[in-house]
C-alpha cells in the first residue's frame, strides 16, 4: 500500500474534514473480527493476519468520548482486483448502530483499511484506522 500522501483518491473519495473539523483528543480503537464461516476460524483479524474472501467481518469502536456521540465509517480498498470491479471506495457514512458496530465482507484482494470518526457536538474527537488484508 502507498504511503498516505502519495495514494490516488478513488472515484468518490471523501474525507472526514470534507464534513467536521477534527479536534482529536480522545482515544478510540477499532476491534476487528472474522466471524465463524464453515469451519474457518474466527477472531481478532489482526490476530489471524490475512484473510480470505467471502468472509464476514465485524468491527466495533470502543471510545473514551462521552456518551452521546455518532460514529462514521471509511472503508478505503485498493489493487486491480477492485478497480476492475468498480469496487474502489472511500466514502464517508453514518452508521446509526448505537453499539458503534459496522459489518463487511471480504470481496477483493488487496490490502485494504477502515476508518471510524468518533463525532460530537459535529466534531471529530477520536479516530481509529484497522488494516484489512485479502488474500
Amino acid at each position: 500500500m502507498a504511503p498516505a500522501g502519495l495514494q490516488q483518491r478513488a472515484p468518490n473519495e471523501e474525507d472526514i474534514t470534507e464534513r467536521f473539523p477534527l479536534d482529536v483528543r480522545n482515544t478510540a480503537t477499532i476491534r476487528g473480527r472474522v466471524l465463524p464461516y464453515k469451519g474457518w476460524r474466527a477472531g481478532p483479524i489482526r490476530n489471524l493476519g490475512r484473510l480470505m474472501k467471502d468472509r464476514d467481518l465485524r468491527f466495533k469502536v470502543v471510545t473514551d468520548v462521552p456518551w452521546p456521540y455518532d460514529v462514521y465509517w471509511k472503508v478505503r480498498n485498493f489493487g486491480p482486483e477492485a478497480e476492475l470491479a468498480n469496487g474502489l471506495r472511500g466514502e464517508v457514512a453514518f452508521d446509526p448502530d448505537p453499539r458503534g458496530e459496522h459489518r463487511e465482507k471480504t470481496l477483493y484482494s488487496g490490502a485494504h483499511w477502515i476508518e471510524c470518526y468518533v463525532v460530537k457536538d459535529r466534531v471529530v474527537l477520536a479516530t481509529d484506522r484497522h488494516r484489512v488484508e485479502i488474500i
